[in-house]
């Protein structure tokens, strides 16, 4: 309104003091549509479904395997080309399930580039060294935040903003969607997650990673025993809110339930470092 008479008062006149003010009015809605606007994943996603191999097993554990060999010969220039869109990307104009959808694909994304760039023999583990430290903090990517450019390793996009920033620790379901490029890592899902889809895909990742027995839950009736994946050991405070045994019950096949819920004694599964590369050539 006190536009309005400022305007008209210095002799402007009426149906442009109404033109500006409709624009002036717009503003807001138009930075509304732009911090829902979401991201273009689509190459992430097609390179995931050319480049996962599902049903592979090693060492007694099921797992999708990744063709890292195929990425390289068949799709690198899309690939990095979709680092390039996560690097462009200012994450604070993203909504909540964009920007937690947008930051596991990041580190998924950036575990294959450091797999494929450095060709570790066994494990990803393997590149890490006394000298240079842990992998997962020794290799940089970048993000936008802000408009701003920032390096960040792949400790500082799971722990700084999946974990910590986005979730605040209250969203165990993201452990079973990054990919750490290891057997005993919950599976690498093989299509991009999007903000759209993001509360259903999470759930059912969970849910998968709960069936595998050699990586997720095994339950043992008899014994009154679970065995969990050693993530839940490692992300206790995570799984805090909700309790572990509950949380996996949640997920866990129907079979597996009344154990969960029956006061179970919990013991943990070894975590298998191998490559998670196929078997089978290609």
């Amino acid at each position: 309104m006190l536009f309005l008479q400022r305007a008209l008062a210095v002799g402007v006149p009426g149906s442009l003091v109404i033109l500006l003010a409709l624009k002036a009015e717009a503003r807001p809605v138009a930075v509304a549509a732009e911090k829902n606007s979401a991201v273009d994943h689509s190459a992430w996603d097609a390179v995931l479904k050319e480049c996962t191999v599902p049903n592979q097993r090693r060492n007694g554990i099921s797992f999708t395997g990744f063709d890292y060999k195929k990425l390289e010969r068949k799709m690198k220039r899309e690939f990095k080309g979709y680092l390039a869109t996560v690097a462009a990307t200012d994450i604070e104009k993203l909504t909540h399930d964009e920007k937690l959808a947008f930051m596991i694909n990041a580190y998924n994304a950036f575990t294959v580039d450091v797999v494929m760039e450095h060709h570790p023999k066994h494990s990803i583990r393997d590149l890490s060294s006394f000298w240079h430290g842990s992998v997962f903090k020794r290799y940089k990517h970048t993000i936008n935040v802000g408009g701003s450019k920032k390096k960040v390793s792949l400790d500082d996009v799971e722990h700084d903003y999946i974990r910590g920033k986005i979730t605040n620790h209250k969203d165990p379901r993201v452990h079973s969607a990054i990919n750490c490029a290891s057997v005993s890592c919950p599976d690498l899902r093989g299509e991009a997650f999007t903000g759209a889809k993001l509360q259903e895909q999470l759930n059912d990742q969970v849910t998968l990673w709960m069936a595998n027995t050699g990586k997720g839950l095994k339950v043992d009736a008899g014994s009154n025993t679970v065995h969990l994946s050693k993530i839940f050991d490692w992300f206790s405070e995570d799984f805090a809110s909700q309790g572990k045994l509950e949380f996996a019950a949640r997920f866990a096949p129907e079979s597996a339930r009344n154990v969960l819920l029956g006061k179970p004694r919990v013991r943990y599964l070894g975590y298998d470092w191998d490559l998670n590369r196929p078997q089978q050539k290609t």
